[in-house]
């Protein structure tokens, strides 16, 4: 019995030895030229194009299920030209079971990690249209990018995109027939980092710049920062090559934060909070340029309740910011400029789904503090009324004391009218409309105001302007009779313009009937 259990023994171990040998230096190459052949032809069936693909090696360990491919690579060719490429330096693939991966029907892979993969795409390859997908479920316990390079090329356009990721994501599935699927359920499991992005936009004038991108898919939470916004030509290129009266905008961001997004659902976008950190808009408008006949400039809560995407965002704030508005006159060399420094500011109720508001009233509410040219507290509360068919809003708000000379960088370069003294004790101004039309009231408290012409060529035209001027214009409100003047609000929104303009020209009818060049709405009597 011993003897034949011995014979047994080294009749297994021969048969283990020899089918080891086999596998090794016979039926691995025949597996491994099967995969390669498998590969090729999968690649053929995805794109139209000529291909040229490079296979590179497959080093297989059945016993531990895993395999190791290296140096692949594919190449997309149009006309000679290569349009698109897939370096794969390493890809290691462990799986669950060897039959089910021979079986094609439903793959189960415990890992599949890809090393420092180089990609480069074109928006002009062609995909091939297949009628019939075979149903295969794929299933992945950890998927990776490690390290990946990535340049995307729009067709027929200037757009293009260049960045590095890192991805992974956990129990990751994909079924062949769901693919509208794979991208939700794709964020929702997964960590992102993508590092030095940088995009020219499709409209050919402007590009987008991030340093960093992360995505943590499973707590909700994306991190950017380094963000920056901005034109592709310097202020005079820029206003020449669009033609028309337009804004060269910069936009950059320290840090921005969206914290609780909801990626499970596949219809809408639900966010908590929305914060940016260390932002500043720099926007120069060149008025040398006609504005275009047939623009038109819906206010903010039309563009919201028309975007296609179903959006929920509880509350966008914005800390330690800082806006610059710049205009060039017609004719003019220098432009004006209003500041806004020390910008916080918090807008609610970003949605294009006001059911979804706890409130009774469906409000987008807009709240924030900063300092005009970096001196006077300004405060104001916008609202608007997002079930109102005609576009209802009401704002007020609060200027704090503040010398009037700092308005000499906006009123000079474009009036050429200079403020030589004045105290403002306090502006507070209310007022409400549709999305055509404004009405309200603004008190402006101020004290010892003297304007100038300047830059005028006849002394004897600038002695009588500068006269006539201070002789319409009070030097104090209230005056020495106690008469304080109340500002009429009262503006029609030019639909060409931003809705921004729409409140500011708002406010300059009411500052304009306080100092007496339009009506006052009313006058009282001090006490």
């Amino acid at each position: 019995m011993r003897l034949f259990l011995k014979i047994t023994g080294v009749v297994l171990l021969l048969i283990c030895i020899s089918a080891y040998v086999f596998w090794k230096y016979f039926a691995e190459d025949i597996v491994v030229e099967a995969l390669q052949k498998e590969a090729e032809t999968a690649v053929n069936d995805i794109w139209q194009e000529e291909i040229i693909y490079h296979p590179g090696t497959i080093v297989i360990d059945i016993a531990r299920r895993k395999a190791v491919l290296s140096n692949y690579s594919i190449y997309v060719l149009a006309n000679g030209d290569t349009m698109a490429s897939i370096v794969l330096p390493s890809i290691e693939v462990k799986w669950k079971s060897t039959l089910g991966l021979i079986k094609q029907e439903k793959i189960h892979f415990r890992s599949l990690i890809v090393k420092e993969p180089e990609i480069k795409y074109s928006t002009s390859v062609n995909l091939k249209k297949r009628d019939q997908v075979k149903p295969i479920d794929v299933h992945v316990d950890l998927l990776a990018f490690q390290g990946a390079a990535i340049e995307i090329d729009f067709a027929e356009s200037t757009q293009n995109l260049s960045a590095k990721a890192t991805v992974s994501t956990h129990n990751f599935s994909w079924i062949a027939q769901q693919p509208f699927h794979l991208v939700h359920d794709f964020l929702r499991k997964s960590k992102l980092s993508i590092i030095d992005i940088y995009s020219d936009l499709s409209d050919g004038f402007h590009r987008v710049m991030l340093d960093k991108f992360i995505l943590d898919g499973a707590k909700g939470v994306v991190h950017v920062s380094g963000l920056v916004f901005e034109p592709k030509f310097d202020r005079a290129t820029f206003a020449k090559k669009r033609g028309v009266e337009t804004d060269h905008i910069v936009f950059t961001a320290d840090s921005i934060d969206v914290l609780r997004t909801n990626f499970a659902d596949n219809d809408s976008l639900m966010i908590e909070l929305v914060a940016f950190y260390g932002s500043e808009l720099l926007a120069h408008r060149d008025k040398n340029y006609q504005m275009p006949e047939d623009r038109f400039v819906p206010i903010l809560v039309d563009n919201l309740l028309q975007w296609s995407v179903p959006l929920f965002v509880e509350q966008v704030t914005f800390k330690d910011g800082n806006i610059v508005y710049e205009e060039l006159a017609d004719g003019k060399e220098e432009a004006g400029k209003v500041m806004f420094s020390d910008f916080d500011g918090s807008v609610y109720n970003v949605t294009n789904l006001p059911d979804l508001i706890e409130d009774e009233e469906k409000l987008l509410v807009l709240e924030a503090t900063t300092r005009l040219y970096g001196k006077g507290r300004l405060t104001v509360e916008v609202n608007y009324d997002l079930l109102s068919e005609n576009g209802r809003f009401w704002a007020q708000g609060h200027l704090r004391a503040m010398d009037l000379q700092s308005a000499n960088d906006i009123l000079t370069p474009l009036s050429t009218l200079e403020v030589k003294t004045g105290h403002s004790e306090a502006v507070y101004f209310t007022f409400g409309g549709s999305r055509l039309r404004a009405h309200g009231d603004l008190i402006f408290r101020y004290d010892d105001l003297k304007l100038k012409w300047e830059k005028d060529s006849k002394m004897i035209k600038r002695f009588v302007k500068n006269t006539l001027t201070n002789w319409v214009v009070p030097t104090s409100n209230p005056n020495r009779k106690g008469q304080h003047r109340i500002g009429a609000i009262d503006f029609e929104r030019d639909t060409q313009r931003s809705m921004f303009n729409y409140w500011w020209k708002s406010l300059e009818t009411g500052f304009l009937s306080v100092m007496g060049v339009r009506d006052a709405k009313e006058i009282k009597k001090e006490e």
